[in-house]
């Protein structure tokens, strides 16, 4: 069975605000007493990240502060700007910014070996719409950002959520009441010659543009869901350390995504295109429920995305 998704008009419509018509404060952010942000349903948090992450960042932090709160993504970010990259003099500086907040910034090596300086949380869209305590209720669940996924477990449990200080899910120590997502297919059955996760990247030595996609199961709160995104990323380098740059981004984000379902292949195509857009980062994704059929084998079977910042060559990967 085929199945069609252009640019995540899957997710339901709702309103503007975080919560529903019932609350009195339209124009302000719903918060518990727990200092976490408030919203009805997972359709409603996918379709504010979706919102969020269409915004450049002036006017992502614009937002944020005309509904009285500060996310867990900005709040990063501007520790992470603390330093000026384009005026460092000598790697000491950086270094030393990075070991008082240990907690929040990192540099470490990528992939390749090369150094880069990088604020956690960056990569994880649930960051637009989590406070500092990295919380988020949806309904009677809750759930909580990590650096590399998410964790989410019923309400009664969000004491013992919050108290999870690691930043990675895998070095969390939760029993079967919590659910943990890891953002990176750890299926080791994938066939599939275009694989779980893709990505290219163009520079000069001095600015560079990375483009990657990701496909995988996603499992919040007893529902399964299949997840497929792409990210556009520009950075520039300073002192043999490559650091996030916030620059004009544009580009396209298509892909297939198929998973095995009760013996079945199920197949859905995403294309969304990004108008030019000033930020840190630019992302599209789908996330469909499944419940209660739990897929396996989430791999792409075809990838047809670009992405585009000024100074350097288009990334793109093709593949089918």
């Amino acid at each position: 069975m085929r199945k069609i998704i252009y640019g995540g008009l899957f997710l339901a419509a709702v309103g503007i605000g975080f919560v529903g018509c019932k609350k009195d404060n339209m124009n302000k952010l719903e918060r518990s007493q727990n200092n976490a942000l408030e919203f009805n349903s997972m359709e409603e948090l996918k379709s504010k990240i979706k919102e969020l992450e269409s915004m450049n960042e002036e006017d992502r932090r614009i937002y944020e502060n005309q509904n009285g709160y500060k996310s867990l993504y900005t709040q990063v970010h501007e520790v992470y700007e603390e330093i000026n990259m384009d005026e460092v003099k000598d790697r000491k500086e950086v270094y030393d910014h990075v070991n008082r907040n240990q907690n929040l910034l990192e540099i470490a090596k990528n992939e390749d070996g090369e150094l880069e300086y990088r604020p956690f949380y960056s990569d994880n869209p649930y960051s637009l719409v989590a406070n500092g305590n990295r919380m988020i209720i949806v309904d009677s669940i809750c759930l909580k950002v990590f650096d590399d996924g998410l964790i989410s477990t019923n309400a009664e449990n969000f004491d013992k959520l919050k108290s999870q200080e690691s930043r990675s899910v895998k070095n969390t120590n939760l029993n079967s009441d919590f659910n943990i997502s890891h953002f990176r297919s750890l299926d080791a059955s994938i066939k599939s010659h275009c694989g779980s996760y893709k990505e290219d990247i163009e520079d000069d030595n001095r600015d560079r543009t990375k483009l990657w996609v990701e496909c995988f199961y996603e499992n919040i709160s007893g529902i399964p869901y299949v997840t497929g995104r792409g990210q556009i990323r520009p950075y520039k380098k300073t002192l043999g350390i490559w650091y996030f740059a916030r620059r004009t981004i544009e580009g396209r984000i298509k892909f297939d995504v198929s998973y095995t379902l009760n013996g079945q292949t199920e197949v859905y195509q995403f294309n969304q295109i990004i108008p030019a857009n000033l930020s840190y980062t630019q992302s599209k994704a789908f996330n469909e429920p499944l419940w209660p059929n739990v897929p396996s084998n989430v791999r792409f079977t075809s990838i047809d995305s670009w992405g585009d910042t000024p100074s350097t060559g288009t990334a793109t990967i093709i593949c089918h």
